[in-house]
């Protein structure tokens, strides 16, 4: 025997929803009105399973900021919720990103301040730059076991890549008597702009320590990076 399937009426379908009656009323009012919404019946305060997934599927989606015809869109096959979430996204990432730098700022309505951050973030829209969060590329294979050939992960997006500190100077700043010898531990500085991110264009710089021990035997390598901030360059 066929199940029957549960017709709702509004109240039911509102208290379904867990939103109020009248907003509901008016949200179907405008699905109706723009092609979005056709109820699967046409009784009047009748409404299917069928339409009650669908206004799920609107809401839960809506609240990712997408707008309803979008949805609509998807759902029919018109175009694609994955790439519509990854704008959505990247537009949130790239509003708290650019957010968290004017909030810095004494007076963000400064014409000065107002022109540098445009400025920035209309570079960042033409570019295309990627903002922290992103997935990690795989990083290609290495043919070395030169200890001094370290990975640096971006301090924005962690994104790795291969540093070879025997390129920079490396200053002594310590030597400490052992067994074998003494060990000397070198450190590398580099400009704080040295290096730039492939995957989302951060400028970096690192810090790196080798400690040699016993006498030529490289005992350990550590690098860190700190990122370069151009704003916090321009107050200096």
């Amino acid at each position: 025997m066929k199940k029957q399937e549960k017709i709702y009426a509004l109240k039911e379908l509102a208290d379904e929803l867990g939103v109020d009656k009248e907003k509901l009323m008016a949200r179907i009012k405008y699905l109706k009105e723009n092609g979005t919404f056709e109820k699967e019946n046409n009784k009047k305060n009748s409404y299917t399973e069928k339409d009650l997934l669908f206004l799920k599927t609107i809401i839960l989606f809506n609240r990712t900021g997408l707008s309803s015809k979008s949805i609509s869109k998807c759902i029919q096959g018109k175009d694609s919720i994955s790439n519509l979430l990854k704008q959505q996204i990247e537009k949130y990432r790239s509003a708290k990103y650019l957010a968290s730098k004017i909030i810095k700022e004494e007076n963000p309505f400064n014409p000065g301040i107002i022109e540098k951050y445009y400025k920035f973030s209309s570079n960042q829209i033409a570019k295309k730059v990627p903002y922290p969060g992103l997935p990690l590329q795989p990083l290609q294979p290495l043919d070395s076991n030169n200890p001094l050939v370290q990975i640096a992960y971006c301090p924005r997006c962690g994104y790795p890549q291969y540093v070879h500190l025997a390129n920079y100077e490396n200053a002594e700043i310590s030597s400490d008597p052992r067994e074998m010898g003494s060990e000397i531990v070198y450190e590398t500085i580099t400009r704080e702009d040295e290096f730039s991110c492939p995957n989302c264009h951060q400028k970096f710089g690192l810090t790196g320590y080798i400690s040699e021990y016993p006498a030529g035997e490289i005992n350990f390598v550590s690098v860190n990076t700190t990122p370069f901030d151009p704003f916090q360059k321009e107050k200096e």
